[in-house]
């Protein structure tokens, strides 16, 4: 499966929403963890050992970092994310996504739960979808 395919499996919402909430098989000594936190997003799972951080489905982080390498990190994106950080996802150039893309990764590995709110507010799917747009381009 190609980078592409990868993004555009999860791009679609019916996988994603099955991928994000299946219930892991329960055990005679545990029981099955927690499907979705409290906003409910398929996105997010609960994490039954640390209920105030989020427990990303690995999809959504996995095509969130191959996009970002596939359209290149922005080294300078503290001088320019202020500009891109709530700027409309299907306005942004090339460039600016890069950015926004970097934002996203690098915040959330300095904060945990940073990609939460571009996952409920649906900007990091359109971040995902404008990547794909991208690569499809020539450069």
């Amino acid at each position: 499966m190609t980078i592409e395919q990868g993004l555009a499996l999860l791009l679609d919402s019916d996988r994603m929403a099955a991928n994000a909430t299946a219930p892991a098989p329960a055990t005679a000594t545990a029981p099955a963890p927690a499907t979705a936190t409290a906003t409910g997003h398929p996105a997010l799972r609960a994490d039954p050992s640390s209920p105030s951080w989020p427990d990303y489905d690995p999809l959504v982080w996995d095509a969130l970092v191959a996009a970002h390498e596939l359209l290149g990190p922005d080294y300078q994106y503290l001088s320019t994310m202020a500009e891109v950080r709530d700027a409309q996802v299907d306005r942004l150039s090339r460039k600016d996504l890069s950015t926004l893309l970097t934002v996203m990764v690098r915040g959330e590995r300095f904060s945990t739960g940073h990609l939460i709110k571009f996952i409920e507010d649906g900007r990091l799917q359109q971040a995902l979808a404008a990547a794909l747009g991208f690569l499809a381009q020539p450069e």
